[in-house]
């Protein structure tokens, strides 16, 4: 999967009508609609519509990406706590010199690039 461009989906995000959206049913026809405050429904489809289209039809790739970084992510994280919490000191370091040196390792862990947004985080501890 190529690289997740955050600019492109927040541009798509910010350019669609603003939600919640909600599905609705009229005459037996179902459709994605939204409410303003003090306002009845309104289809999706008659606001906005090439911005609410875009964004619909990138969704179905926008989506699974930012759940798939926010996994990648959320790993890193809890290795870099375990890291925080785990280890004895080496013969020979204090435990000043210990901390610096586990929260320099643990800072390098999360600032990896993203190579990959796939679900599994590939870099190597």
């Amino acid at each position: 999967m190529t690289a997740l461009d955050l600019d492109a989906i927040q541009a798509r995000a910010d350019a669609a009508t603003v939600g919640p959206w909600v599905m609705t049913a009229q005459g037996g026809i179902e459709s994605a609609s939204y409410r303003g405050p003090g306002e009845d429904f309104t289809s999706v489809a008659s606001t906005r519509t090439q911005n609410n289209w875009e964004f619909i039809a990138h969704a179905r790739e926008d989506v699974p990406a930012l759940v798939a970084e926010v996994r990648l992510l959320r790993g890193r994280i809890v290795r870099a706590k375990s890291r925080l919490h785990a280890g004895s000191i080496p013969l020979g370091m204090s435990e000043a010199q210990f901390n610096s040196a586990t929260i320099l390792d643990t800072l390098a862990i999360l600032a990896r690039p993203l190579s990959s947004h796939s679900p599994t985080d590939r870099s190597t501890e």
